[in-house]
């Protein structure tokens, strides 16, 4: 989940407190250049979390191979 700039200190406590409260779990933050947090969701709550005002964009996790 990619946060909205600035995403301050405030806004990583607002998500992380949006994502479990959901029963979700946040597994990393990012806080230098790229502004977000990894995240576990309910597969119901995506939708719902791709609107809150503090979120930029979501994508989903994906298997990277190098060749």
């Amino acid at each position: 989940m990619a946060l909205k700039s600035p995403a301050t200190d405030e806004t990583f406590k607002r998500a992380r407190e949006d994502v479990e409260a959901v029963g979700g779990k946040v597994n990393y933050e990012f806080k230098t250049s790229f502004k977000g947090v990894l995240v576990r969701l309910p597969s119901q709550e995506i939708t719902a979390f791709s609107s809150k005002p503090y979120v930029d964009f979501m994508e989903p996790d994906q298997s990277v191979h190098i060749a």
